[in-house]
Formats: C-alpha cells, structure tokens, sequence
C-alpha cells in the first residue's frame, strides 16, 4: 500500500496543476462572458 501510494501522489500532483491551469481559463473565460458573476 505505500509504495503504490507514493508513486501515485506525483500523479495526483500534476493532475492537480493541470486542473487549476483548467479552472483558471475557465473562470476568466465566465468572467469575461458574466462580468458580474465573480
């Protein structure tokens, strides 16, 4: 179990940059869409 484990959290962690890359050009992309929204 742990060494699965650590050698899914790098994973994990470059999923995570990417999906915060995501929600970033998709908040500026509704924001730009519903100024008002944020």
């Amino acid at each position: 179990m742990h060494n699965e484990s650590a050698t899914v959290l790098p994973k994990q962690k470059q999923g995570n940059k990417r999906a915060k890359v995501i929600n970033l050009q998709q908040l500026e992309r509704t924001s730009w869409i519903y100024p008002n929204a944020s």
